[in-house]
């Protein structure tokens, strides 16, 4: 759906999975992407990393989760000086 730009649509499938599912790795990586990149929403990104750390101990999600809160911070700085 991000395809196709239906961020919206994405955004409640996610919260969806997750409320089903709430330690769906896959879904949170994805959701919080979705909300980093596509959205930049980056009010509560933090819990939402803290919570990928701890269930994806994985390099890879580790380095993920490090590109996105540099990125969130980036955005932040963004709509602070706005």
């Amino acid at each position: 759906l991000r395809g196709v730009n239906e961020l919206g649509m994405s955004e409640e499938l996610y919260q969806g999975v997750l409320g089903k599912e709430p330690e769906n790795l896959a879904a949170l990586v994805n959701y919080a992407l979705l909300q980093v990149d596509f959205l930049h929403k980056v009010d509560k990104i933090e819990s939402l990393l803290k919570k990928i750390k701890f269930l994806g101990p994985d390099v890879e999600i580790l380095d993920l989760v490090s590109d996105l809160e540099v990125r969130a911070r980036k955005i932040r700085k963004t709509t602070e000086t706005k």
